[in-house]
């Protein structure tokens, strides 16, 4: 299994903001009543792989190298 993390301070924080919620703001139509409303994402590991590999992103949105 490969996840790939945006770059924070350490690995703990980078898996931190992985898993957190995320509201997408009026992204989602409800299917009875047709309106917008805000939805939530987040990512679960629900049972561990043997092997993991996590990928910490080196560069940022407009590709500009991350040096820290």
């Amino acid at each position: 299994m490969t996840i790939s993390l945006q770059y924070k301070s350490s690995l703990e924080r980078c898996m931190y903001d992985y898993l957190s919620e995320e509201v997408i703001d009026g992204s989602y139509t409800c299917e009875k009543c047709k309106r917008n409303s805000n939805a939530k994402v987040r990512h679960e590991l629900v049972k561990l792989p043997k092997i993991i590999i996590f990928h910490i992103k080196r560069f940022d949105s407009i590709f500009n190298k991350i040096k820290s």
